[in-house]
């Protein structure tokens, strides 16, 4: 069983490189953007404490969506570069 990918929004390049941390468009809430490597360092700590812990359902639930939405930002785990998914011909071999 594949797990479906994540979309990614896609909006036009800044002139800058967008640094992790908290991100406002137009009038909107500010809200909180990671760039993916951070994405990926944070994982793997969140990862260790969701499993060394001893966590209430709720906690550990939160925890784990926020988890799985870190590792949304991972190319292998996204639509943001199809031919990375694109299904391997057995004719090949």
């Amino acid at each position: 069983m594949t797990k479906e990918l994540h979309q990614v929004r896609r909006f036009k390049a800044e002139e800058k490189r967008v640094e992790s941390g908290p991100i406002m468009f137009g009038e909107d809430w500010p809200g909180l953007f990671l760039r993916g490597d951070d994405c990926f360092r944070f994982t793997f700590a969140l990862r260790e404490a969701t499993l060394d812990l001893k966590l209430g359902l709720i906690t550990r639930s939160v925890l784990m969506g926020l988890l799985d939405a870190l590792e949304s930002s991972n190319a292998a785990n996204n639509d943001a570069f199809p031919a990375w998914h694109a299904e391997k011909n057995d004719d090949s071999i």
